[in-house]
């Protein structure tokens, strides 16, 4: 394995304590690939641990895009 930055990120819309316009502004300066979700309904913490259908895709993007790879 070799360590990787994949540009994917999951925020959640009602997120109060970081604004998704935070995770959209950082997705933007991201290079490719990257993906972005943002969970409707999702608050902070719970958006990884209570949505596991966007749980589910960001750890697949993850592991296609950094742990599978080789040096």
């Amino acid at each position: 394995l070799r360590p990787c930055h994949p540009g994917g990120g999951l925020h959640g819309a009602a997120d109060r304590a970081v604004p998704p316009r935070f995770g959209q502004e950082l997705y933007e300066k991201l290079p490719s690939p990257k993906q972005l979700w943002i969970v409707p309904g999702g608050k902070h913490i719970d958006t990884f641990n209570s949505h596991k259908k966007y749980r589910d895709d960001f750890l697949k993007f993850t592991s296609q895009n950094c742990l599978n790879k080789k040096s």
